[in-house]
C-alpha cells in the first residue's frame, strides 16, 4: 500500500461513526464506488491500468470559430474585503482545441445525450470526479502486468487521492496518457485529417476548472459570471452539493468518498468542498479586473473538508507553495481531478482554417485598431506636413469631420450610459415589487397555515355533519397553502433571475469614466425631484443603486453579495 493509501485510510479511521458506517456498508459495491459511482448521461468512459476506469465530461463552449473564445470574469464579489487582491473579478477566456467532428462517434453520442442542442462547440473533457485513491494505485502503483488487477476494493479506495505534491499530480497525468498510447490508443481522440497529433492529460487551469464549477455550458453567461454557487432547486442546500465545515456542528468534517454529494449542472461532483484541488495554472494577484504580473506559488480551488462556506465557493483563489523547507508540499486536504485537452495548432484542414479565420478577423479588426492613438493628432501632424495650401486645407476638412464623429460618439456615449442607469433604477424597482409580492404571499400562506391550525384542533370535538363540512374547510386551506407556497418559489426564482440582470448592470459602470458617470447621475437626479408618487418611488430607487455602483467603485465588495443586496431593496419597503 503506497502512501497516498495510507492516508487514506488514516482519513478513514478519523471518520465519526455515522460516515464509518456509511462507508463499511459499501465494502461489497465493487471498483465502481471508485471511478463512477453515479452513471449519468453523457459519461465517457475511459480504460486505466489494473482493469480500472476514467470518466469524463464534455465541456463545451458556445462560440462559433476557432479564434473565438468565451469571455467572461471570474472570481469572488463576495469575499472578505480584505481579501481583494486574492479574489476580485478578472477577465478570463475559455474555449477548446476540439470539435464535434474530431471526437469519436461513441463521445459524440454521449455528448448529445447530455446536450442535444450542442450547435457549434468547442471542447475540452475534465474528469466527472476528483482522481480517488485506487486510479492513483492503478497509474501509480506499478504493480499489474497486462491482464491482472488490483485487489478488491475497499471503502478507503473510493476517498480522493491527497496528500501528493503538484509535480507527483502531473507525473500521474503523463503517465496515464503513456499508458493509454501505449495499451488503448484508441481511446484517445485526435484531430481530424491529422495522423499525428492526439489528446493528452494535463490539470485543469484555473479558468477551464471554474468555468465546469460554475456549471459550463448547461448555465446562462449572465449567471456563470455573477452567481457564487450555481443556482440550485427549491429546497436544496449547498450541504447536497459540498463537503464542508458549516459551523453546525453536524457536518462530517473529514473527506468523504467521491460522488458522495449533488452534482453540478455540467455533472461533476466535489467540485466544492471535499478535497480541495490543483490546478496547472501559477497564482498571481487579481487586481483591477486583471491577473498581476507577478508569478508565484501554486492554485487550489474548491475548498476542502476544512474549509468554511465561503472557502468553497467556485471563484475563491488560495495560493499555495509546491514547496516547504521539508522538501515537496502533501497537504492533507488537497487532491485533483484531470483534463484532457490537445495543441491548437494540429495538421489536416485545421491550419487553413486558422488562416481563413485569421484572415477575417484582421479586417472586422482593422476599423477599430488605430496604431497613432488620436485620429485627431494625426491629422494635425499630417497638416504640419503638408507641402500645399491645398493639402493643408484638405486635411483641415478631415480634422472637421473627425471632430464630429467624435461628439456623435461622446453623444452616443452619454445615451448609453444614462439609459444604463435609468434600466438599473428601474430594475431596482422591480426587484422591490417582487419582494412586495412575495411578502403578500408569504403572508396569505402564514393565514392558511395558522386557519388550519385551528380547524384540525377543532375537528376532534365536532359531529359527523360538521366534521365534514370542516374537512371540505380543510382540503381549501391545503390547496391555498400549496398554491401559496409554489407563488413564493415563483417569486423567489424572478427575483433571482432579475438580481442577476441588476448585478450585471452594476459591472457595466467599471469601465465608465467617473465624471461621465457622475455628471449623467446628476442630470438624472433632478429629472427625479418632485414629490409625485412615482418620483419619490424612483427617487429612492436611484439612491440605493448610487450606493451600490460606489460600493463597488470602492472595492467593497462585501455589500454586494446577494443577501446585502436583497437587505438593502427590501428596505425600500414602506412600513405599515
Amino acid at each position: 500500500m503506497n502512501k497516498i493509501l495510507s492516508l487514506a485510510l488514516a482519513a478513514c479511521l478519523l471518520l465519526p461513526p455515522s460516515a464509518s458506517a456509511a462507508l463499511k456498508a459499501r465494502d461489497e459495491a465493487g471498483a465502481a464506488d471508485a471511478s463512477n459511482p453515479v452513471p449519468a448521461p453523457g459519461d465517457i468512459v475511459l480504460p486505466m491500468p489494473c482493469g480500472e476506469k476514467m470518466v469524463l465530461k464534455a465541456v463545451g463552449v458556445r462560440e462559433k470559430g476557432l479564434l473565438r473564445d468565451l469571455e467572461t470574469r471570474f472570481g469572488c464579489r463576495n469575499g472578505d474585503e480584505g481579501r481583494g487582491y486574492y479574489d476580485s473579478p478578472h477577465a478570463a477566456a475559455v474555449s477548446g482545441p476540439f470539435l464535434l467532428d474530431d471526437l469519436p462517434e461513441s463521445w459524440r453520442q454521449a455528448i448529445r445525450e447530455a446536450t442535444p442542442d450542442v450547435g457549434d462547440m468547442q471542447f475540452f473533457f475534465v474528469g466527472k470526479y476528483e482522481v480517488s485513491a485506487r486510479q492513483w494505485e492503478a497509474v501509480m502503483g506499478g504493480q499489474c502486468a497486462a491482464g491482472e488487477t488490483l485487489p478488491a476494493p475497499s471503502p478507503e479506495d473510493a476517498l480522493p487521492a491527497v496528500g501528493l505534491s503538484w509535480h507527483e499530480a502531473q507525473d500521474f497525468t503523463r503517465r496515464y496518457t503513456e499508458w493509454l498510447l501505449a495499451n488503448a490508443p484508441e481511446a484517445l481522440p485526435g484531430f481530424r485529417g491529422d495522423e499525428k497529433n492526439t489528446a493528452f492529460f494535463r490539470l485543469p487551469t484555473e479558468a477551464e476548472w471554474e468555468y465546469a464549477a460554475r456549471g459550463a455550458q448547461y448555465v446562462t453567461p449572465l449567471s456563470l459570471s455573477q452567481e457564487e454557487f450555481f443556482e440550485m432547486p427549491v429546497g436544496d442546500t449547498i450541504k447536497d452539493y459540498a463537503v464542508f465545515r458549516d459551523g453546525s456542528g453536524t457536518s462530517g468534517e473529514s473527506l468523504q468518498r467521491i460522488g458522495s454529494r449533488k452534482p453540478n449542472p455540467a455533472g461533476f461532483h466535489d467540485m466544492a468542498g471535499n478535497a480541495a484541488e490543483m490546478t496547472q495554472d501559477s497564482f498571481r494577484f487579481s487586481l483591477g479586473g486583471r491577473l498581476h504580473g507577478s508569478t508565484g506559488g501554486l492554485i487550489r480551488k474548491g475548498g476542502s473538508y476544512l474549509s468554511s462556506k465561503e472557502e468553497i465557493m467556485p471563484g475563491r483563489r488560495e495560493e499555495t507553495a509546491p514547496f516547504l523547507k521539508d522538501g515537496p508540499n502533501r497537504a492533507r486536504d488537497l487532491g485533483f481531478r484531470i483534463a484532457l485537452s490537445g495543441i491548437n495548432t494540429p495538421g489536416g484542414p485545421r491550419p487553413a482554417e486558422l488562416a481563413a479565420e485569421w484572415k477575417k478577423a484582421g479586417v472586422e479588426l482593422s476599423a477599430e485598431l488605430n496604431p497613432s492613438g488620436d485620429p485627431l493628432e494625426l491629422a494635425a501632424q499630417l497638416e504640419a506636413r503638408a507641402g500645399s495650401e491645398a493639402e493643408k486645407e484638405s486635411l483641415k476638412g478631415l480634422q472637421a469631420l473627425i471632430r464630429e464623429n467624435n461628439i456623435a460618439l461622446e453623444r452616443q456615449k452619454r445615451f448609453t450610459v444614462s439609459n444604463e442607469i435609468r434600466s438599473a433604477v428601474y430594475l431596482v424597482t422591480m426587484l422591490k415589487d417582487c419582494l412586495i409580492k412575495r411578502d403578500i404571499i408569504a403572508k396569505e400562506l402564514e393565514n392558511f397555515e395558522a386557519k388550519k391550525k385551528q380547524v384540525s384542533a377543532a375537528l376532534p370535538k365536532m359531529k359527523a355533519a360538521e366534521a365534514k363540512q370542516y374537512r371540505q374547510v380543510l382540503a381549501s386551506l391545503d390547496k391555498g397553502i400549496a398554491l401559496s407556497k409554489t407563488g413564493i418559489a415563483n417569486q423567489e426564482a424572478e427575483f433571482r433571475s432579475m438580481l442577476l440582470f441588476y448585478k450585471q448592470s452594476l459591472e457595466n459602470t467599471r469601465k465608465v469614466p467617473q465624471t461621465l458617470f457622475d455628471e449623467e447621475m446628476q442630470g438624472i437626479d433632478r429629472e427625479m425631484s418632485g414629490e409625485a408618487p412615482h418620483l419619490v418611488k424612483q427617487k429612492a430607487s436611484l439612491r440605493v443603486y448610487r450606493r451600490h455602483v460606489e460600493a463597488l467603485r470602492t472595492g467593497r465588495l462585501a455589500l454586494l453579495a446577494a443577501d446585502s443586496l436583497r437587505q438593502d431593496i427590501h428596505s425600500l419597503i414602506p412600513r405599515n
